[in-house]
């Protein structure tokens, strides 16, 4: 992504997986949205 200059990001790879994984499970496409935004939001934050 442009905010990373082009490098993978830890945070933006666990939101990834975390939305497809809730998903597929779930077959819920809002609640697969809102665990990839908590999961990106809240590695973002401990992470630094």
């Amino acid at each position: 992504p442009e905010a990373t200059g082009g490098a993978p990001d830890p945070a933006r790879l666990a939101a990834a997986a975390a939305t497809v994984a809730v998903g597929v499970l779930t077959r819920n496409v809002m609640l697969a949205i809102l665990a990839g935004g908590l999961t990106l939001f809240g590695l973002l934050y401990l992470l630094g």
